[in-house]
């Protein structure tokens, strides 16, 4: 199966909209194929695991009630090391396994609407666990491949915000903050994205983020970004591309 066609069906699952023989199509293509492109392997690693969780649990009888009942929300904190990752990662496995026997039950036995809501939103915060974990990786591309995930959720908790806003404050590299400043910018309704925005552009010293900042914040119409933009339009090591954008700026939100 080609990447791009596991890519389109990778989405399909997510969504919850596959078959239980395309489930199976999935889980095969990602377990069995040799040289899986460096996208897809956080989606192989979750499907290996899942397979070995389905493994271990074959000869017990599955209670879904019990399931169901006992399934916890992660705990919001802020990165970077205040909780076990590991465990978030075993959590969010557990979780598709949940979800995938959950769209079992609802295919079999016909379950309402609310069921379904449910079990999307099982889903969803199994991809922010993914994404999360992606975030901690030492590569960069898998931290930029995180943040890419994360633009293509509807909404994200203040964890997912909180673990974003670090890495736009402190990652080493340079266009994973670019990333992470992108990514944000979808959730520039929320406040703390807004004040990140703002603190950055006192904080951040790269001219390219600055000026993508200016122009973001410009978008969201954030008035209180003026002091900020004045200080970095006569900030006399400021070269003067960034000035001139400082510039319009002002401009733009007076």
């Amino acid at each position: 199966m080609r990447p791009d066609d596991i890519k389109v069906l990778l989405e399909k699952y997510y969504a919850g909209e596959t078959s239980l023989e395309e489930e199976a199509i999935l889980r095969k293509s990602l377990t069995t194929a040799t040289n899986i492109p460096e996208y897809l392997k956080a989606d192989a690693e979750l499907f290996a695991m899942m397979n070995a969780l389905t493994e271990e649990s074959t000869d017990q009888e599955i209670d879904f009630g019990s399931v169901q009942a006992t399934k916890t929300t992660p705990e919001h904190k802020i990165m970077p090391n205040t909780f076990s990752w590991t465990a978030r990662i075993a959590a969010g496995f557990s979780l598709l396994i949940v979800g995938v026997l959950a769209g079992w039950m609802i295919g079999k036995q016909a379950a309402d609407n609310s069921d379904v809501a449910e079990l999307r939103q099982d889903i969803s915060e199994m991809k922010q666990l993914v994404a999360l974990s992606q975030l901690r990786k030492e590569s960069a591309s898998d931290r930029i491949m995180a943040t890419y995930e994360i633009k293509k959720l509807d909404s994200a908790s203040d964890e997912i915000l909180d673990a974003l806003i670090y890495t736009f404050n402190n990652d080493e590299n340079a266009n994973v903050k670019n990333a992470a400043a992108d990514a944000l910018f979808k959730f520039g309704n929320q406040e703390k994205v807004r004040k990140a925005f703002i603190n950055g552009l006192s904080r951040q010293t790269d001219p390219v983020l600055q000026i993508k900042l200016i122009e973001m914040l410009v978008g969201l119409n954030e008035k209180r970004a003026l002091p900020g933009l004045q200080e970095m339009m006569q900030g006399e090591n400021q070269i003067k591309a960034v000035k001139q954008k400082a510039a319009q700026g002002i401009g733009k939100l007076i």
